[in-house]
């Protein structure tokens, strides 16, 4: 709780209200927060370009209870070229597609590693009963993390290719 002064991208913003935005961030340090930046889209106000997307710095940010809203923000970068540029942008989808590409390439060679490991651990004896049983759902819940990975880079993508497609009615 209080006060956290985190670097951070804006990765989606939606407008929320009528002078507010829903941010999500990705910071390296605290992974995806989802924070709301109040009274962004008045004219005058010191936030207007920190909500934007693809803008990156230093973000202080409030925490109470389930809700996170952004104090400040020193920009490092804005971006503006990628935002305006469709081309530059479409590339960037296409490149954000070929990461997609490779986790599901990677997805079957990792329920094989771990189908493997598992075929190690009772043949070699290593493990038994209890330990095998927990060792089975660890390594299965293991699996499904790349699962996860590769849906959400898909929704990412998605996500981009919808926000071009709409930017160019």
């Amino acid at each position: 709780m209080g006060q956290i002064t985190t670097n951070a991208i804006v990765l989606r913003r939606v407008d929320y209200r009528e002078n507010d935005r829903m941010l999500t961030l990705f910071s390296p340090t605290l992974g995806r927060i989802d924070a709301l930046c109040r009274g962004c889209r008045r004219q005058k106000s010191p936030l207007m370009a920190a909500s934007e997307l693809f803008c990156t710095g230093e973000y202080v940010l409030y925490q109470a209870r389930e809700r996170t809203t952004v104090v400040s923000c020193q920009i490092t970068d804005s971006y503006y070229p990628l935002r305006v540029d469709y081309e530059r942008l479409s590339h960037g989808v296409v490149l954000y597609g070929g990461s997609f590409l490779f986790s599901l390439v990677t997805l079957p060679v990792e329920y094989n590693a771990s189908a493997r490991a598992l075929e190690w651990l009772q043949v070699s004896r290593t493990m038994q009963g209890a330990q095998l049983a927990q060792a089975k759902e660890a390594l299965s819940w293991a699996a499904r993390t790349y699962l996860v990975a590769a849906l959400s880079a898909i929704a990412s993508v998605l996500y981009y290719v919808f926000l071009i497609l709409g930017r160019r009615d």
